[in-house]
């Protein structure tokens, strides 16, 4: 069993043992740290090795499907700028959600606040898709939805999905083969922080203000940047939260609180695993910021990584804008989209008052 066979330091908590289990034995559960871990009943357990054999740990992206070895760059925005204040940057990924539901296919994406209940959904219809537009910037539950995945693509149906890298190679390792309805999109990922550090932190919020917390995050209502998090209150009001004064951002920049796999990642760099890769503009571009973003509501960052990409790319022109860029200037601006991040030798973590080890 997966627990036996693998060294978990490593897991991802991408949820692949479990939906590949055929006695439904494996449940992800989190940890003392906020991250969800494995965990195997043995009295149910019939040692067929199938855990084993779908685990991602140590797999290298050539074990998945062909892909461009240099991707092609663009950066873009939804040409609907009511819809793109919802979107986590400039709208890549409601732009390549609306094409495929709207052509009768389903998406899989992420639902859940921040602070509660993060997880994977099932999308048909362009009014659920209002549900997963915007930012999580926490790893999702993603429960059974490989299995979903799979009958929808078995009946024939195009699907997205989307999903943090390790998440999309775990699909492809749980499918085992490539199908020709089937798309992906990942993030450029910062690795994976942990839930009961952002927990803390918004405790911390409500303790300072003596208020709940209703909603956190990224919010519609307000210019993209240069604010950072909107926290509501429960009795309407709001605070802003600009960069330089958020320790949970100094601290996940710092790589302080992400999970210990994501500073070994193999996915999160070239070549990508995914059909298409999806992030922030937040540098300079050709195009002139009071051409491109005059109302500053989010410019997205985008890879096509592969044939099945530059499909889906063409596909959503109609109504997203998008300009090429130079491979090696993206890059260079968002050293996330072709590295992993690094370990913070400290690693502390809020929930914990000692410094946990990340060599």
């Amino acid at each position: 069993m997966i627990t036996e066979t693998k060294d978990l330091s490593k897991c991802y908590g991408c949820f692949a043992c479990a939906n590949i289990c055929p006695k439904n034995c494996i449940t992800l559960k989190q940890d003392e740290e906020g991250f969800f871990m494995p965990h195997v009943d043995t009295q149910t357990c019939i040692n067929c090795g199938v855990c084993d054999k779908v685990c991602i740990i140590d797999k290298k992206q050539k074990q998945y499907l062909p892909i461009h070895k240099k991707p092609k760059c663009i950066y873009g925005y939804y040409s609907n700028d009511i819809q793109r204040k919802k979107s986590a940057s400039g709208g890549l990924s409601y732009a390549l959600s609306e094409f495929i539901i709207s052509n009768g296919g389903v998406v899989f994406g992420v639902v859940g606040k921040w602070f509660e209940d993060v997880h994977h959904v099932k999308v048909d219809s362009l009014r659920g898709l209002e549900e997963i537009s915007g930012s999580k910037n926490i790893q999702s539950r993603v429960g059974e939805a490989y299995r979903e995945v799979k009958k929808e693509l078995k009946r024939g149906r195009q699907v997205l999905f989307t999903g943090t890298p390790c998440q999309v190679a775990a699909l492809y390792s749980y499918l085992e083969k490539d199908y020709e309805n089937l798309y992906t999109a990942d993030l450029v990922c910062h690795g994976v922080p942990s839930q009961k550090v952002l927990k803390s932190y918004i405790s911390q919020l409500e303790n300072e203000k003596g208020q709940k917390i209703v909603k956190f995050g990224r919010d519609e209502t307000f210019q993209y940047l240069p604010v950072q998090y909107i926290a509501w209150f429960e009795d309407g009001t709001y605070q802003e939260i600009m960069p330089e004064d958020s320790y949970y951002r100094k601290g996940f920049l710092s790589n302080l609180f992400q999970r210990k796999s994501c500073a070994q990642c193999k996915f999160s760099k070239f070549p990508r695993i995914a059909d298409v890769s999806m992030g922030d503009v937040m540098f300079s571009v050709d195009t002139p910021q009071s051409e491109l973003d005059p109302h500053n509501l989010g410019v997205s960052l985008g890879t096509v990584n592969s044939i099945k990409g530059e499909t889906l790319l063409t596909k959503i022109s109609p109504n997203f804008v998008s300009y090429p860029l130079d491979t090696e200037t993206a890059a260079t601006y968002n050293r996330w989209l072709s590295h992993g991040i690094e370990n913070n030798k400290l690693c502390l973590l809020y929930t914990s008052p000692s410094p946990r080890d990340c060599s």
